[in-house]
């Protein structure tokens, strides 16, 4: 996840994102940086869901995100 000088801040292509899903607050941080930030639609909602999995659809705020991925 280390950046270059001229890069970017987050390589988006090498996280794990089951490891991170299964942090709930970097997770949702995470989330924010890839979809408002980086606009990686994609990922996102890949992170999204595998946090969805995690909390078993009891968080809402998850299912936010994944709506506001769908709906984009």
């Amino acid at each position: 996840m280390l950046s270059t000088r001229d890069g970017p801040f987050i390589q988006v292509g090498r996280l794990n994102l089951s490891k991170y899903a299964q942090n709930q607050a970097i997770a949702r941080l995470l989330f924010e940086h890839l979809f408002y930030h980086a606009n990686d639609l994609r990922t996102a909602l890949q992170l999204a869901t595998l946090a969805n999995e995690v909390t078993v659809n009891k968080d809402w705020w998850w299912l936010v995100q994944l709506g506001k991925c769908q709906h984009r």
